[in-house]
């Protein structure tokens, strides 16, 4: 019988392991800390807003996602470098969407017949308690102790948690869904059959997803040679930035039986018009270089020691950057705040920790940091600060990056070098 393959979330791999963006979020010491050794630049608050979020529209029947627009920002940046620097040594991982969407990938049966309903039946024994009271059918999880000490089972159970789920393989079946299933008296087997269904309607909007991606690399590529860039690629872009949330933690759900409906809806007009105001409001002189990396992953991971240690190791930092031209690295943001004279303190940590994180790891030689506002069209850049007086060298806010965020020594490069050899006269 074939087995669904189980789902591991990256970050959760390997114990220990940091979000350096809620770190940076939660942690006000650390802020202080960097705050206090840094001083942060200033910005040009006079600067004129160049594109406003559309009000969203109540006729659309859809919801105006600000967040989803951003995401598919990310995307038309990498289009517009690549366009704009044909000639660039240019590096590029895969889209979060493309990665996204093989992890939740279900290895159906391909007829999904008779082998398909019986692995579901088996993994609902498995997985689930079941008993037969005079109320009807009820089941608790065989993990569900744990979550639900008084009242384990889902029949009764007022409020089950939104989030509370069994994985079965990669179907992740909810409380409040099943507990739903069992009020409305469906048989065992009428579960089966619901998650049957599901699965299948699960296999075509994995199609749908597949076929953006292909569409929108597709017309990316064409607006890569002809600088064409239309109102179909905006679409298609933010049809695939929906994906992005699967694979960061959230609790966007693209499995059945309980879809989230951000995957199912449709992309309002007013996303689309208001990402191709952001794309015309990028100046002309931006974003050209001799070498660009297009979503660097920066995370400085201890499994990653080489020579390879006998036992695991545990800890380090997940992150990622949206982009490096030369020695310039770029986080973008596409929110309409108001642009005030000082940078915002968490933009400051976030900027001087991904260029820690390359100088710890030795991937890059950033010499400049910078913020691009997308709804200004306005990108500030400085160059890398230096310590203020009093609180010591660039070296020692290494040092305490790396010991705060729990990064072993045998993964930072400088410090496997051996001493330099004296300079004789």
């Amino acid at each position: 019988m074939m087995v669904l393959p189980v789902l591991h979330r990256e970050l959760n791999r390997v114990e220990g392991i940091v979000n350096l963006i809620g770190r940076i979020k939660s942690d006000a010491k650390f802020r202080r800390k960097i705050d206090a050794t840094f001083a942060r630049p200033v910005r040009d608050a006079g600067r004129a807003r160049l594109a406003d979020p559309p009000q969203p529209s109540s006729r659309s029947g859809t919801v105006y996602r600000p967040g989803r627009v951003g995401t598919a920002f990310d995307y038309v940046i990498r289009l517009v470098l690549r366009h704009r620097n044909p000639d660039a040594d240019a590096s590029e991982v895969p889209w979060v969407a493309e990665r996204a969407l093989v992890k939740r990938e279900l290895k159906l049966d391909v007829r999904n017949g008779e082998e398909t309903r019986d692995e579901i039946r088996h993994a609902l024994r498995d997985g689930y308690r079941w008993r037969v009271s005079e109320a009807g059918l009820d089941c608790m999880s065989v993990n569900s102790g744990l979550s639900h000490p008084d009242n384990p089972w889902l029949r009764n159970m007022e409020k089950p948690g939104p989030r509370a789920a069994h994985c079965m393989g990669n179907l992740k079946v909810h409380d409040r869904w099943l507990a739903q299933c069992l009020r409305e008296n469906m048989t065992f087997e009428e579960i089966v059959e619901a998650l049957f269904v599901s699965l299948c309607e699960h296999r075509q909007r994995i199609s749908v997803y597949r076929a953006a991606i292909m569409d929108a690399r597709r017309l990316g590529e064409r607006f890569v040679r002809t600088g064409n860039f239309s109102a179909r690629i905006a679409e298609l872009l933010l049809k695939v930035s929906n994906l992005d949330l699967l694979y960061r933690p959230s609790g966007a759900n693209f499995l059945p039986p309980d879809v989230d409906r951000v995957f199912v809806e449709a992309i309002p007009k007013e996303e689309v018009l208001d990402l191709l105001t952001l794309y015309r409001a990028i100046p002309d002189d931006l974003f050209r270089g001799e070498s660009i990396w297009l979503n660097p992953d920066l995370s400085v991971l201890n499994k990653e020691i080489r020579p390879e240690p006998r036992g695991l190791v545990a800890g380090g930092v997940k992150a990622d950057a949206d982009l490096i031209v030369d020695d310039l690295l770029i986080d973008i943001k596409t929110t309409g705040d108001r642009i005030t004279p000082t940078l915002p303190l968490q933009d400051f940590c976030q900027l001087m920790s991904y260029f820690a994180l390359t100088e710890l790891a030795g991937t890059h030689r950033i010499r400049r940091l910078g913020v691009y506002y997308a709804r200004y069209g306005y990108l500030l850049e400085f160059p890398v600060p230096r310590a203020r007086p009093g609180s010591g060298v660039r070296s020692a806010f290494l040092e305490w990056f790396r010991k705060t965020m729990g990064i072993d020594k045998r993964r930072v490069p400088r410090f496997n070098l051996k001493p330099a050899l004296p300079i004789l006269p």
